[in-house]
Parts: structure tokens; C-alpha cells; sequence
């Protein structure tokens, strides 16, 4: 397979997110920038560019941009946000499928597909919405 398309393979797959931040890509693929708007529940509003292959907790953090989080990894729940707009690509193992129709995702596994903007601090209301239903 040429590295051009391992690179597409790779960037398509759900899994792959966790497969290219591990190994950090043996190649350096050219990944899209996207305009992210990160929307405190106050109305503050904090933009930054992040790259399709950075998660976007990653990339707020890149850009000098502290939003709540602990673990890193989407099993803490404490980076909960909801997207308001755009497109973003979800590696969320602990969040069902109710929960990400009601546009909650984790910063730290999810990843922009376009430019997005997000509801963040929402781990109170993440719980609100009952797990496995």
C-alpha cells in the first residue's frame, strides 16, 4: 500500500484515531486545519485552528487553551462537551449511542471534520442523560 493511501486508509477508520496518536504516524501525513470555537455555558468563546489528526482536547491545549479534562484517554468523563456545529469524527468507547445523538462527545477522543463549535464543561450534564437506554 503506498503511504499516500495507508495515510487516507488510516484517517478514515474510528479506530485509527487511537492507532495514529500512539504511534504519532511513522510518515507525516497533511491533515486538514479546521476552526474550532471552544462556548463556555458563560457565553466566553475561545478560537483556535486543530488539525483532523489531533483530538480536540490536543489541539486546545497546543493553543495555550485549558479545558476541563483528567485522564486523556475517555474514561473520565471530565472533558465532556456538546457539539453545537460541524462535523467531528468520535472515538467515544464510553459514550452510547443516546448520549452522542444528544451531541455530547469527549474532547480528548473526538476529532474535527470541519470547522466546529462546542458547548464545553458538560460533565454535569452528560450524567443527566441515563447510560445504555
Amino acid at each position: 500500500m503506498s503511504v499516500a493511501v495507508a495515510c487516507k486508509a488510516a484517517a478514515g477508520s474510528r479506530l485509527s484515531a487511537f492507532a495514529s496518536r500512539s504511534s504519532r504516524w511513522a510518515i507525516a501525513c497533511r491533515a486538514a486545519s479546521h476552526k474550532v470555537t471552544f462556548r463556555h455555558p458563560a457565553g466566553d468563546e475561545k478560537t483556535f485552528q486543530c488539525t483532523a489528526d489531533r483530538s480536540l482536547l490536543e489541539g486546545a491545549l497546543a493553543a495555550g487553551i485549558e479545558p476541563p479534562h483528567l485522564c486523556i484517554t475517555g474514561s473520565c468523563g471530565v472533558c465532556a462537551a456538546r457539539v453545537l456545529a460541524g462535523n467531528v469524527e468520535r472515538a467515544d468507547f464510553m459514550l452510547d449511542d443516546k448520549q452522542q445523538e444528544c451531541g455530547f462527545a469527549l474532547l480528548c477522543t473526538t476529532f474535527p471534520r470541519s470547522d466546529v463549535t462546542i458547548l464545553t464543561n458538560q460533565e454535569t450534564e452528560l450524567h443527566t442523560i441515563p447510560y445504555g437506554l
